[in-house]
């Protein structure tokens, strides 16, 4: 293989493992525990985020059958929000590379958990709504360094377990938080 075909092969995990770990840090800020994550393509995708199940039993049946409370629309928004989290990383990290169908069956996710609380223009607003908190998370400096500690330790391990997740993202944060101190003048330091 060429040098150009592995510096875009290279880039192109990198781009993934960018995307998967917006969708993973979103998803750790609203205490949905990840079973896994990959940057290791099969036949639906390039990588993918599985946390699990995030809806008790009783929101289904408020969400499916009932009056929609706060509770579940909440968790219909945080939902949504994790969906578009990957597509923000992903184009943060590589804007020219972006393409609108990367995100695709993200956006698609997302509408489907938004259009359980809105329909018509009202849903379209929404949406906006919640792409617009997806993107300004991923632009928060702090945060955007965590998925970029998370995207580094996937391209080291591009499988990775549940717990191992949750130790890297932990590590990250506090990686963030020490250099973040090391930047404070020692006299102003604790």
């Amino acid at each position: 293989m060429d040098r150009t075909k592995l510096e875009n092969k290279a880039r192109w995990l990198a781009t993934v493992a960018h995307h998967e770990a917006g969708h993973a840090i979103a998803a750790f800020e609203y205490d949905m525990e990840a079973k896994s994550l990959s940057i290791v393509p099969d036949d639906e995708s390039a990588g993918r985020h599985i946390h699990e199940p995030y809806f008790s039993d009783q929101d289904v049946e408020d969400i499916l059958y009932g009056e929609m409370t706060a509770e579940p629309q909440v968790k219909l928004e945080n939902n949504a929000l994790v969906c578009l989290a990957g597509p923000w990383a992903q184009k943060r990290y590589n804007p020219k590379g972006f393409r609108k169908y990367h995100g695709e069956g993200d956006r698609a996710d997302a509408l489907s958990f938004l259009g359980r609380v809105r329909e018509g223009e009202s849903l379209s607003l929404y949406y906006k709504m919640i792409d617009l908190d997806a993107r300004n998370f991923v632009q928060n400096d702090r945060i955007w360094g965590v998925i970029c500690n998370l995207a580094n330790a996937l391209l080291n391990q591009p499988e990775m377990s549940g717990d191992e997740v949750h130790s890297a993202i932990l590590e990250s944060f506090n990686k963030g938080i020490e250099d973040s101190r090391n930047s404070i003048p020692t006299f102003l330091r604790d």
